[in-house]
C-alpha cells in the first residue's frame, strides 16, 4: 500500500527491459509491442508486464518451447498457446531474471534451428467456430446424457463445458450444437498440447452429449 507505485513501476521497468534485450539479441523471437496490442480493436487497456513473446516465428508451438524451456533451463512462464508464450514480470524480477530468460530464450532458438512449423496449427476464425443452441444450458446439462467419440459427435448436442486454456474461454458448452468446425478446432488444439478444462475426458477423445 506504501510502496505500490515504486513497486509496480520496477515490474513496468524489467518488463520493458526484457522487451528491449529480447529485440537487440534474439531478434528471431517476435516480442509483441504493447502500443500494438492496444491499438486492437476491442482492446481498452493492457498490462504491460505482461510480455507477449510468438515462438511461431522460429517454428515452435509455445507448448514446445515451454517444455524445452523448462527441461532445460528450469524456467516457466505464465501461458503459453499454439503460437507464443507470455512470461509475467513482477516487481520481484529484475535484471539477473530478465538475463536468465534472454539468455534461455536464446539457447531456445540455437537449439532448434532447423524447425520448419509443421505442428503449429491453423484454426478456424470465431465466426466459423460458432454454433447453434438448440437447447438452454441448464436442461442440457441436467439432462440425460452418453459419451460419443468426437468424430461421431457433430450434429450432437453438448452436455458439458469444453473450455480451451489459453484463452479460458468455451468454446462449447452446455446446449451447443457440436459442428464439424468447431470439433476440428478442438481436436487440433489439444494434438497441439493445449490444456482443456471442463470436459470429462480432457483428451477430447470423446464428448458427453445429451442422449438421443
Amino acid at each position: 500500500m506504501r510502496e505500490g507505485e515504486e513497486l509496480l513501476g520496477r515490474a513496468i521497468g524489467s518488463a520493458q527491459l526484457l522487451r528491449d534485450r529480447l529485440a537487440a539479441e534474439v531478434p528471431e523471437l517476435r516480442v509483441i509491442e504493447p502500443a500494438l496490442l492496444k491499438s486492437t480493436p476491442g482492446v481498452t487497456g493492457i498490462d504491460p508486464t505482461h510480455v507477449l513473446v510468438e515462438t511461431a516465428s522460429i517454428g515452435l508451438t509455445g507448448y514446445r518451447a515451454l517444455d524445452w524451456l523448462r527441461l532445460e533451463r528450469n524456467v516457466d512462464v505464465e501461458l503459453v498457446d499454439h503460437r507464443r508464450i507470455m512470461p509475467l514480470v513482477s516487481y520481484a524480477h529484475g535484471e539477473v531474471e530478465v538475463d536468465r530468460l534472454v539468455r534461455a530464450l536464446r539457447d531456445l532458438v540455437d537449439a532448434h534451428p532447423d524447425e520448419d512449423g509443421d505442428d503449429i496449427p491453423s484454426y478456424p476464425s470465431r465466426p466459423q467456430m460458432r454454433s447453434d443452441a438448440p437447447m438452454l444450458p441448464r436442461d442440457a446439462f441436467f439432462a440425460a446424457t452418453e459419451t460419443v467419440t468426437f468424430n461421431k459427435a457433430a450434429g450432437r448436442i453438448s452436455a458439458e463445458l469444453v473450455t480451451p486454456y489459453p484463452p479460458g474461454i468455451p468454446a462449447v458448452a452446455p446446449g451447443d450444437l457440436y459442428t464439424e468446425e468447431n470439433i476440428s478446432y478442438l481436436q487440433a488444439f489439444v494434438e497441439a498440447g493445449g490444456f482443456v478444462e471442463g470436459a470429462s475426458d480432457p483428451t477430447l477423445q470423446r464428448l458427453r452429449v445429451v442422449a438421443s
